[in-house]
């Protein structure tokens, strides 16, 4: 009985040391490297934080998962030169299958970077979260997932036949470095991604859009063409459009073209250099008809009286 308890101790103690051992090797293959090799991968990959600072972990939901991404290794030329780019892709490892037959994702838009010797892509809070690769690309071979970075240039197109490349070990909602490559410093390159040029771009068609729409409904004064409304805070119009003012004295004061301003009426504008009806000029004229009526009502009378004076002499 003794020995069969003593037995079983030895098996169980000998399991343990067996699970022990495979652990031990899955965490130094972890930190040596992935089970796989690429031939085509020049150099490593450096990921940083929104503060510029390296990143090794994080959760797949974090969007974006990281803020910058510095490769280690110059591309060849022409895409070591100023004008190229740098873009960040995810890649699926698969058991039996070439590293240029993975399936991959892009994770970042093309970015400029600063220094030529380091290719680097910026990510920004559009791009998409690791999450989103994952769920396209569950990873198949121990959790891995391959990093690259690809380049392209001007008049050249892309180039991937070489890359720097990093591997991330995927473990139930988070991910961390895998292997111990040196990397480059965060602070070795900077970059700026085409879609946050395309943001700002965008933010700044839309400022202008809504500042025309301002002037055309005359709800911003114009630089180019400002008259006192002596009102209340009327809006000082722009030129060839009406622009009401708070004071009913002001409605429908519109610029001539000496831009000064020439009384409408109130639901007609006259276009710009047409001079408005009414003023001195047409009380003139109706002053000097008035004045001729009457001349000729004088003669007439004048010659009706005389008939009468000679009649009654005859």
């Amino acid at each position: 009985m003794k020995f069969a308890v003593r037995r079983a101790a030895l098996v169980v103690a000998a399991l343990a040391a067996g699970m022990g051992f495979l652990a031990a090797a899955s965490v130094a293959a972890s930190a040596s490297g992935p089970p796989y090799t690429d031939p085509n991968v020049v150099g490593s990959i450096g990921l940083c934080d929104q503060a510029g600072q390296p990143l090794t972990h994080g959760d797949l939901e974090t969007r974006p998962f990281a803020w910058k991404a510095v490769g280690a290794t110059a591309g060849p030329a022409p895409f070591n030169q100023t004008g190229a780019t740098a873009q960040l892709f995810a890649y699926q490892p698969r058991k039996g299958v070439d590293p240029g037959d993975w399936s991959g994702e892009q994770l970042s838009g093309a970015s400029r970077f600063s220094n030529l010797a380091h290719p680097t892509a910026a990510l920004t809070g559009v791009d998409e979260s690791l999450a989103v690769f994952v769920g396209h690309y569950p990873p198949q071979w121990d959790g891995y997932v391959q990093l690259r970075l690809y380049l392209d240039a001007p008049n050249a197109g892309e180039y991937a036949s070489t890359y720097n490349a990093l591997n991330i070990v995927v473990k139930g909602n988070t991910w961390s470095v895998a292997g111990s490559d040196a990397v480059p410093p965060c602070g070795g390159s900077t970059a700026v991604s085409d879609k946050q040029v395309l943001a700002t771009t965008s933010a700044a068609a839309a400022r202008l859009t809504t500042q025309s729409i301002e002037r055309s409904d005359g709800s911003t004064p114009s630089s180019s063409a400002k008259t006192s409304t002596g009102g209340s805070g009327g809006a000082a119009p722009t030129t060839g459009a009406a622009q009401p003012g708070a004071a009913g004295s002001q409605a429908g004061v519109v610029p001539t073209s000496s831009g000064s301003p020439a009384l409408g009426g109130s639901s007609s504008t006259p276009h710009t250099g047409e001079a408005a009806a009414s003023g001195s000029g047409g009380q003139g004229s109706s002053s000097h008809t008035l004045l001729w009526i009457l001349v000729v009502v004088a003669v007439l009378g004048a010659g009706f009286v005389g008939l009468q004076w000679v009649r009654s002499r005859a």
